[in-house]
């Protein structure tokens, strides 16, 4: 038999076997296509199971499909409800942002005192004296120059150069005592008669000077590059065996003992037996006051903005034919003295300044150089300052509120030391001082009050009249 036959015989014999299991319903798989000659119900059961199974998919991916569903609606949700502002910082952008500030106030602080800071033990050499290096140092404009290495040698000689002589002085209201040191240097001692955290009348201006005002002012008219005010530093003499073996007549009849304790009064408008001053373990602790060099003449004219001589000018003004004046200010440019000295008044905005960071409303009138044009105002007696740190008296800035003008080296300095540098860089540079602490944390407060209202006038100034006219560059 050919194959052909053999094949044909096969095909033959299998339908049969077809016809068989199309007739077995429940055994059929739904991918076996059904006979023409299938059984209407196996049909319909066929159509019921392809019916059933996208139902049954469709239960069993529902709750996966709701949970994927809601994940993403709940990110989109947190994305839109968490996402931070971009106008505004996050919180770690603003950490490192202040982080950032610091470091750089940081480094402005250090900077500062590192060059304001003075070592009283460094020793001088060369065939000067420490007067003569002084003496030297004071010109038209300063006291001493911006850069003074020699500085805390000199202070160091004023705090144990040994007394020559002792004398009362008669000079103003305060009990002071005038000393020669060695190599015949005159300065004035001013004692100690309140403790630091003593606070005075409201405005600071009664009660006795503060000998440590005196050395906190010094040091903050450097800082801020005004160095107008001449040297001081702190110091504590023993009387029994440093002044009274060298005291004049006068002197002495002031000296008495007081629970064991040695005194004096000296002579002054207030002073009595009543209000001197005695010793601690035998020292009495005060503020030495190196005199400026004898060739340097001063002259003096009275505060422009003190209540009676303003009222006095003003009613001058009025009654003459030609008073055009705009401001009071314009009034004071008219007077002779600040025609004639172009730098004074500009010193005295200085001076308004100064005075309201240490709390001085008792500088009645200026002592000033006046030999050439260029001269200066010197900051002389600040012992009223100090007294009260909690009383900002706003009426020791009226030259400035009323002038509205101020030099751009003063103006440069006080943003240097603003948001709180100042008293960061003053409390480092007192540390070396021989009566340290100076000033009370309290007082370290005050500066940095204060320093941020007298930027704020100046703000004032600048918004009614423009920087331009505020800031002066007048050379000097």
């Amino acid at each position: 038999m050919d194959e052909e036959s053999d094949s044909r015989n096969q095909g033959e014999q299998m339908k049969p076997n077809h016809e068989l299991v199309a007739t077995v319903g429940p055994s059929v798989h739904p991918s076996i296509r059904l006979l023409p000659n299938t059984p209407e119900s196996l049909k319909h059961r066929c159509s019921r199971t392809r019916a059933y199974l996208p139902r049954l998919l469709k239960q069993r991916l529902r709750l996966p499909v709701i949970v994927v569903a809601a994940i993403v609606f709940l990110i989109s949700v947190s994305d839109i409800v968490l996402r931070p502002d971009q106008s505004a910082p996050s919180a770690k952008d603003r950490t490192v942002d202040t982080i950032a500030t610091d470091l750089v106030l940081d480094l402005k602080v250090e900077r500062l005192v590192q060059k304001h800071r003075v070592d009283l033990n460094r020793s001088l050499t060369g065939p000067l004296s420490p007067w003569q290096i002084a003496s030297a140092w004071v010109t038209a404009r300063e006291i001493i120059p911006d850069f003074a290495p020699r500085l805390g040698a000199i202070l160091g000689a004023l705090a144990r150069a040994k007394v020559t002589q002792a004398s009362a002085s008669t000079l103003g209201t305060q009990l002071e005592a005038t000393l020669e040191l060695q190599h015949q240097q005159m300065v004035v001692f001013k004692p100690m008669f309140y403790e630091r955290s003593t606070f005075l009348a409201l405005d600071g201006v009664l009660g006795r000077d503060r000998h440590n005002a005196e050395v906190a002012s010094f040091h903050l008219s450097r800082i801020l590059n005004l160095r107008r005010v001449p040297l001081v530093v702190g110091r504590k003499i023993n009387l029994r065996t440093e002044v009274m073996p060298v005291a004049t007549a006068g002197l002495k009849k002031t000296f008495y003992i007081k629970e064991d304790r040695d005194c004096f009064y000296g002579a002054c408008q207030h002073c009595s037996a009543q209000s001197g001053v005695c010793t601690r373990d035998g020292l009495v602790e005060g503020a030495i006051i190196l005199w400026l060099p004898p060739e340097v003449v001063l002259s003096k004219v009275q505060h422009p903005w003190m209540e009676g001589f303003k009222t006095a000018i003003l009613k001058k003004y009025e009654e003459s034919e030609n008073s055009s004046h705009k401001t009071y200010c314009d009034v004071i440019r008219r007077l002779d003295v600040y025609r004639r000295h172009r730098f004074l008044l500009l010193d005295i905005m200085d001076t308004a300044v100064f005075d309201f960071l240490i709390g001085n409303n008792d500088r009645h009138h200026f002592e000033f150089t006046n030999d050439t044009d260029a001269g200066m105002l010197v900051m002389l007696d600040n012992g009223k300052s100090f007294g009260n740190p909690y009383y900002d008296d706003v009426a020791i800035l009226a030259p400035l509120q009323d002038c509205c003008m101020l030099r751009t080296s003063t103006w440069n300095s006080l943003q240097l030391l603003r948001d709180g540098v100042l008293s960061r860089v003053l409390k480092e540079v007192l540390r070396s001082d021989p009566i340290h602490p100076v000033l009370i944390d309290s007082h370290f407060l005050a500066l940095d009050r204060r320093l941020k209202k007298v930027l704020q006038e100046l703000d004032t100034c600048v918004q009614t009249t423009g920087l331009d006219n505020v800031l002066v560059d007048d050379g000097l």
